[in-house]
């Protein structure tokens, strides 16, 4: 969308429009739903998720043959019908109406920055020209002043980081299309805020390849409208890689379609009271929504087709690295890596109601997290593990405990002659330490082709579900026997609380009782269940039966021990472990060879993946980080100062780039810089994959979570 400036002038409420260069739907934002009034997403959490072909949103027409502007009418014929993220006249408008400085293209493709009373600057990169009319609201203000980004911009490529950044007390409302068009390693952010305050964006709209589509660090009382983003790399992100924790943040909605190229839809770490109304995903490479280290939150709905489109780890809607008290209201997921997937100590965390469905690797995975509920829905046809709740072998989390699952429906229906049933477990509870869980009154009938229900300890509580329960079959009670039958093995776990549901199958007419107790057989370290005739009706009875654990659970929680940190860190041999992955920094290929690169690993408590910390006496405060199979010290290859420069270990030589600075950061966790250029050991592109390579990259430049290091002694 062009203007001329006495049109641009308009939208601000000065003087009336001579003209509209092009055609009033132009590149921007909308709401794909022929209303032409923001992008709000269309589709409910509970429609159909392939929305008619059209992804999760449905393409509409405008009858509109006219819109006014100003004290001119607008020929608008060429609206007849727009896609999802163009923007409308009308948009335009409701974006300017109250901004302080408009940002427009005149037709040669020049940009603008107009003020009510001054024209700010003129120029052909749009993001001087955007900053500079940031940059032109009352200064040290107190109240929000606003900008308007009123047509589409197409920017990069950029070899330094590039972006408009927002101070205090600043609304930026683009409702027209940023399209990044970056090479190699990207450089452009389009909107960033750092240690700021009230900063709102209503509409933003990006496509094409951003370092990340939005990145808002430190920041409290923020305010995002409608995002929407197109794009192949990370999503919005609200971390504490600034001066300290984000707080105060409300999302209205996110929508993100990215591709297997894409991270995180829309991504936090370090956040404190967050309110989320709906996050859409289609083809995320990671996450739709993922929340680390998050407190206070609530989300209303998460939907996401075909999150982590290759089929690894990452969910529609996770949490992780210590959430806690966080509500989601619905999650709907179809296809992908995962469903749900919460890890590493998160704790408090409700999920109201659930349809999952086809996910690669589970429907949902609930791994050393405390008091994590789902209170209802339907998961189907996974292509593995329905539910998983598990515990790591680690120092580092404390177990899976108080773990809730209920009025849930859990089947593989895929059963003919070009199908079959390939969800192996309904529920599959996993140790070590796993316990005091909670599994009652969901319908797991056909829930796994290897157990509907299966269980690691002896203090889940386990009852009132239909086809799964401790065990569950049909026995014979023989007429004339005593006892009447004996099932024998229903539990190999002694310490447990058994009860019996249990029901006839075409019982005889005859007058018959019976009752049951359960024996323990040390002998054979089992439960057995046993029959009894009270009234023997003089011919064989089948029983149905389901033996249930309803529990007596009166003491304390089996989770061992919290870890303890020490600080700071001393000279001695560690493992280091990645804070966001919890994987360990290891020698690549095992490699006990100077010159070997370095990533993290899964930990196998081997040399290559220990270090040794020598303080050095030339240097105050200054370390040797040395591998303890190599010898060889961890050093920046070739003492490059550029971001994502490799790291390896190499000979020491006493260079700067072999030397690094050790600092705790929060709870025991540390960042580790390099010396020659303070950059930080950061595990690139926030991988949580075995083998994800590291590099320096600038402290605090890419979130906490990734740039982190737990040392723990060995």
């Amino acid at each position: 969308m062009t203007f001329t400036r006495r049109a641009a002038m308009a939208l601000l409420g000065v003087g009336t429009v001579a003209g509209v260069a092009g055609t009033a739907a132009a590149q921007g934002q909308g709401n794909g739903n022929g209303n032409g009034n923001g992008n709000t997403p269309t589709r409910k959490w509970n429609q159909h998720i392939d929305a008619q072909g059209n992804d999760l949103r449905n393409v509409g027409e405008l009858d509109a043959e006219t819109t006014t502007l100003g004290e001119l009418d607008v020929e608008s014929s060429a609206f007849d019908s727009i896609e999802a993220g163009t923007a409308t006249l009308d948009s335009v408008i409701t974006a300017a109406r109250d901004a302080d400085v408009v940002v427009w293209k005149d037709e040669e493709g020049t940009f603008h920055a107009d003020g009510r009373e001054e024209h700010v600057t003129s120029g052909e990169d749009f993001f001087a020209v955007a900053q500079a009319a940031v940059d032109s609201l009352t200064d040290g203000r107190e109240h929000k002043e606003k900008v308007a980004v009123v047509s589409p911009a197409t920017v990069g490529p950029a070899d330094d980081l590039t972006a408009i950044e927002l101070p205090d007390y600043t609304v930026l409302d683009v409702p027209a299309r940023i399209t990044v068009e970056d090479e190699g390693e990207p450089w452009v952010v389009p909107v960033t805020a750092s240690d700021a305050e009230h900063v709102d964006v209503p509409r933003l709209t990006v496509e094409g390849n951003p370092r990340f589509s939005l990145l808002f660090s430190s920041c409290s009382n923020v305010h995002l409208g409608d995002i929407e983003l197109h794009v192949s790399s990370f999503g919005a992100r609200i971390d504490d890689s600034g001066s300290g924790r984000c707080k105060n943040v409300k999302v209205d909605s996110v929508y993100a379609e990215m591709g297997d190229s894409g991270i995180h839809g829309f991504e936090t770490y370090g956040v404190d009271r967050l309110q989320v109304g709906q996050v859409m995903g289609v083809e995320t490479g990671g996450c739709a929504c993922l929340l680390n280290d998050t407190t206070d939150a609530t989300v209303g709905s998460v939907v996401a087709k075909d999150p982590d489109v290759s089929g690894g780890g990452y969910a529609g809607f996770r949490v992780a690295n210590g959430c806690s008290d966080v509500t989601c209201d619905q999650v709907v997921v179809r296809g992908g890596g995962r469903g749900i997937f919460g890890v590493s100590n998160c704790n408090d965390i409700t999920i109201g109601e659930v349809n999952i469905t086809e996910t690669e690797s589970h429907g949902a995975l609930i791994q050393d997290c405390q008091r994590f509920t789902i209170e209802g829905g339907v998961f189907k046809n996974c292509f593995g593990e329905a539910i998983r709740v598990d515990s790591r072998t680690s120092d580092q989390h404390d177990p899976a405990e108080a773990v809730s699952i209920s009025n849930v429906r859990i089947v593989d229906t895929r059963t003919g002659r070009d199908e079959q049933r390939q969800q192996t477990h309904g529920i599959n509870e996993t140790g070590p330490d796993t316990g005091n869980n909670r599994f009652v009154n969901n319908d797991l009938r056909d829930a796994g082709t290897e157990a509907n229900i299966s269980l690691y300890g002896d203090s889940t509580v386990v009852r009132d579900n239909l086809a799964g329960g401790v065990d569950h079959g049909t026995v014979t009670l023989s007429s004339g026997s005593d006892p009447a039958a004996v099932v024998e093995g229903v539990s190999s776990n002694r310490n447990v609380t058994l009860d019996l549901r249990a029901k006839t199958r075409d019982a005889p007419a005859a007058s018959f009782a019976w009752d049951h107790y359960f024996e323990y057989d040390g002998g054979a370290e089992q439960w057995n269940l046993v029959v009894e005739w009270r009234t023997d009706p003089g011919e064989d009875m089948d029983l149905d039966y389901i033996v249930d654990r309803p529990q007596a659970n009166i003491g304390e929680s089996p989770t061992v021990e919290p870890p303890t940190f020490e600080g700071p860190i001393t000279a001695d041999t560690y493992r280091l472990n990645a804070v966001h992955s919890g994987l360990a920094l290891e020698t690549a290929d095992s490699s006990a060879s100077p010159g070997s690169n370095v990533q993290q690993g899964a930990w196998e408590g081997a040399d290559y993946q220990t270090w040794e910390v020598v303080a050095l006496e030339d240097y105050d405060d200054q370390f040797r980080i040395e591998n303890v199979a190599s010898g060889a010290a961890l050093e920046v290859a070739d003492g490059s100062t550029d971001d994502a420069a490799n790291v390896r270990v190499g000979e020491y030589t006493g260079a700067a780039h072999q030397r690094w600075t050790i600092e705790e950061y929060r709870d025991g966790h540390y960042g580790v810089r390099a010396v020659h250029t303070g950059k930080a050991l950061n595990v690139a592109g926030v991988s949580q994959e075995d083998g994800g390579n590291v590099v320096q990259w600038p402290y605090g430049g890419n979130g906490a979570g990734n740039e982190l290091w737990d040392f723990e002694s060995q």
